[in-house]
């Protein structure tokens, strides 16, 4: 990288004082990627370091030397190009296994934990980004819009080929987050008429896990992963999930506490989105990831094999270890926020 390349001391600063930094590679056809959130650590010499799968977008792209926007704190924050490369020094391995726990709660209690063994198998790779052109003020992550140059000149128009799509076509992953909203109606329907077979309502919670889980490989197959339906897929999760596990405490089956507290993450979630991260879509973590596959398991698990069966009297035995799982992942969200940052340095300092 040239002199005039070099990343500013105050992006510097604001690196160091972010929790997350939003990426977004670069296409073949020459547009932004979705810019995503990850966990990131600093080389001494102000590097970005960043782990990932070996088969996930970010790590292909890396290979096939795609370059990097990197968004600092929110997708409106302060932006860069860099240069990205795959790392296979053990040394810069260590210190994301290090540095993670040091960085974030969920790490330090064995969530979302890098560990050397995955590096040393191949599972996860770790990535060096290298900081280049800092980018205008006000530039913000539009996926498949035109992707700057790594040396800040004009960028390229994007190929005429990206074309939206026909109507009907790209609100079929909005029907299949939309169809929960349905189902949400059918097990209320069924628990209220008393219809409670693990038949009828595990068939309607196997339905509602298939939507959730097909509506984002679908929308990227057609090419509409963009826009209302990445609300509307959160919404139809949590209308579902929570008119279910209500169903089930009143029900007797969990304590009332974890629907509770499974809507109090949502509206943190909302509102990190909105008013934090200053984002127009929901912006994914993965405490929302892993929170989601415990909330359709609950479903699951209480729907097929409802007390007094082990494994719904199970869920019941283990419901405040599922409890402080919600609790420790909005505490971690809520570590991020700038004002908490300030009172904790200013803890520190005192």
């Amino acid at each position: 990288m040239n002199g005039e390349a070099q990343v500013a001391s105050c992006q510097i600063a604001a690196m160091r004082g972010a929790r997350h930094i939003y990426i977004a590679t670069v296409r073949k056809n020459g547009t932004q990627s979705k810019a995503v959130p990850v966990w990131f650590t600093l080389t001494d010499d102000n590097s970005i370091l960043i782990q990932t799968p070996r088969d996930s977008w970010t790590a292909r792209r890396t290979r096939s030397g795609s370059r990097v926007i990197v968004w600092i704190g929110k997708r409106s924050g302060s932006a860069l190009m860099g240069v990205a490369e795959i790392s296979n020094d053990p040394k810069l391995a260590r210190q994301i296994v290090d540095d993670y726990p040091r960085r974030y709660l969920l790490a330090r209690i064995g969530f979302h934990r890098p560990r050397e063994k995955r590096f040393d198998s191949g599972q996860i790779v770790a990535i060096k980004i290298t900081p280049g052109h800092v980018l205008p003020r006000g530039f913000v992550s539009r996926p498949g819009s035109a992707a700057p140059s790594i040396d800040g000149t004009k960028s390229p128009a994007a190929p005429a080929s990206v074309q939206p799509e026909n109507i009907a076509k790209t609100q079929v992953a909005n029907l299949l987050s939309a169809s929960r909203f349905v189902l949400a109606v059918v097990w209320l329907i069924a628990f209220v008429t008393g219809v409670r077979r693990p038949a009828i309502l595990g068939s309607i919670a196997i339905a509602a896990a298939v939507s959730d889980y097909a509506d984002g490989p679908v929308a990227r197959w057609m090419g509409h992963a963009e826009g209302a339906g990445k609300w509307l897929d959160p919404a139809a999760d949590i209308v579902f999930v929570l008119t279910a596990l209500t169903s089930e405490a009143i029900a007797g089956a969990i304590p009332i506490y974890i629907p509770i507290l499974i809507a109090c993450s949502f509206a943190q979630y909302t509102i990190d989105s909105v008013a934090m991260g200053g984002s127009s879509e929901p912006i994914k973590s993965r405490i929302g990831h892993w929170g989601g596959i415990i909330n359709f398991a609950l479903v699951i698990v209480l729907a097929w094999t409802p007390a007094p069966m082990w494994p719904g009297r199970l869920v019941r035995l283990v419901s405040p270890l599922i409890g402080a799982f919600y609790i420790a992942g909005m505490i971690e969200r809520a570590l991020s926020y700038r004002l908490v940052q300030g009172m904790l340095r200013r803890s520190r300092q005192a």
